[in-house]
């Protein structure tokens, strides 16, 4: 997966030439078409973000979006720099996923040689839906949905550049009143942010002690520039979303706990645009309906604490973790900076081979996110998962924010890079004893 910047630089030299593709290579007839074969496939997988409301810089929700734009959508599909999905295939199928398999690709290309035909609406059924090609979560009225927002609006810098404690300044944390007396039962998480070009990935947390208020509040700006994680609370317990905004939905039979009283923190990755854009983003929760059976989802903490690179350094750091309980693991939510490469989880049991759960060849903290597991895998007593991360810190990672390389010392209560499995317990009495072991784990990572 290349870096932003490199997109911006190839979008920079061919995205002004609006050039449709000439010369067919095939008759029309044979060729794929629009409506009948290529735009259901850029719909499922561009619009998302290339809708006119999302991170994208151009919309690709209809054949007029596409066609002027044919050359440059093949060199970025044969550059593998679109679209964003970092899991590799070694590993277990997640939803959601946004990558083209080898024969959407070829469809793709020949459609583009032939011309980019429109072909017959009747194709397949297909329309094109304009404004409303955005797959927005649609809310059963019978389920009770709840809302926060930003206590007041923030204004993105234009440029980026360090905080007072050496850290870059590419992320913001807000509180988001929640105020509800109840403990919630949470399905679906949407994020909707008012400047979706700039935000990158965003990680969700609950706050019930008051911490995140006080944290915050010592900024004269609204929000904070230290991380989303409060005491032993990590940012993402909640999930990630991103890039800029989206929505995570829990499988049926689980849910994400809310304690009472709680307030929502909310870890906000950007990206500096060259010029100021306003943050005033909102968060819509969806509740999993009463009366429905459910397991709760706890966060297990594999984390490395401390990360420290010398520079032109490349270091690989392992850690792993015991399995309490059998469990479901329903989620991966991982987490390291620019400087980290490539990670990898697996579950390793006693005579049987290492299982990949998940592969990253190619790190981008930009494009993190939840990855939901297509059908939960089961974890039982003891096995133990060991993530590894690899960091490079030379001038030979594109990523690396600071060249020169310089030593980089970087520590968090709850692990500079780590990987949360969202897992609920096989016999949901355990869920306190889970609840406690994962806190009680990453308290004995500190001594």
């Amino acid at each position: 997966m290349h870096d932003p910047a490199t997109v911006t630089l190839i979008l920079s030299c061919l995205i002004g030439q609006a050039q449709q593709v000439a010369a067919p290579e095939m008759a029309e007839d044979t060729a794929p078409t629009w409506h009948g074969d290529v735009g259901p496939i850029i719909r499922t997988h561009c619009a998302e973000c290339h809708d006119g409301r999302g991170p994208g810089p151009f919309k690709l929700t209809d054949h007029d979006d596409v066609a002027p734009r044919a050359l440059f959508i093949k060199h970025v599909l044969q550059q593998d720099i679109m679209p964003p999905w970092l899991p590799s295939v070694n590993g277990p199928e997640f939803r959601n996923k946004r990558g083209l398999s080898a024969e959407e690709l070829a469809l793709i290309e020949r459609w583009i040689d032939a011309g980019t035909p429109l072909g017959a609406r009747h194709d397949l059924g297909d329309s094109d839906p304009g404004d409303d090609a955005r797959e927005d979560v649609v809310i059963d009225e019978a389920v009770e949905s709840l809302n926060a927002s930003m206590r007041s609006p923030w204004e993105v810098p234009a440029e980026g550049g360090t905080r007072w404690f050496k850290a870059e300044r590419d992320k913001r944390t807000f509180v988001m009143p929640l105020a509800s007396p109840e403990p919630l039962r949470i399905r679906t998480i949407s994020y909707r942010s008012t400047a979706p070009i700039v935000v990158g990935a965003t990680a969700l947390a609950a706050d019930s002690t008051g911490n995140a208020r006080r944290m915050v509040d010592w900024d004269q700006e609204p929000g904070s520039y230290m991380m989303g994680d409060i005491g032993f609370v990590p940012a993402g317990s909640l999930g990630v979303v991103g890039p800029g905004g989206g929505t995570l939905r829990i499988p049926d039979g689980y849910h994400l706990s809310i304690p009472a009283g709680s307030e929502l923190v909310s870890e906000v990755h950007f990206r500096p645009q060259g010029r100021p854009w306003t943050l005033n983003d909102s968060i819509e929760l969806v509740q999993v309906p009463d009366g429905e059976v459910s397991r709760a989802l706890v966060a297990l903490n594999v984390m490395q604490r401390k990360i420290e690179l010398d520079p032109d350094e490349r270091k690989s750091f392992t850690s792993e973790l015991t399995i309490p309980q059998s469990v479901d693991l329903v989620a991966l939510t991982p987490r390291a900076s620019r400087r980290c490469v490539s990670l990898a989880v697996v579950r390793i049991r006693d005579g049987v081979p290492p299982e990949s759960l998940l592969q990253i060849d190619d790190w981008n903290p930009h494009y993190r996110r939840t990855y939901v597991l297509e059908t939960p895998i089961r974890l039982d007593v003891d096995d133990r998962i060991e993530v590894t991360w690899r960091y490079d810190n030379s001038e030979a990672n594109p990523r690396n924010p600071v060249v020169p390389a310089e030593p980089v010392s970087l520590g968090a209560r709850v692990g500079s890079a780590n990987i949360l499995l969202m897992c609920a317990p096989v016999d949901p009495t355990g869920t306190k004893d889970l609840q406690d072991f994962a806190l009680e784990e990453m308290r004995r990572r500190q001594r």
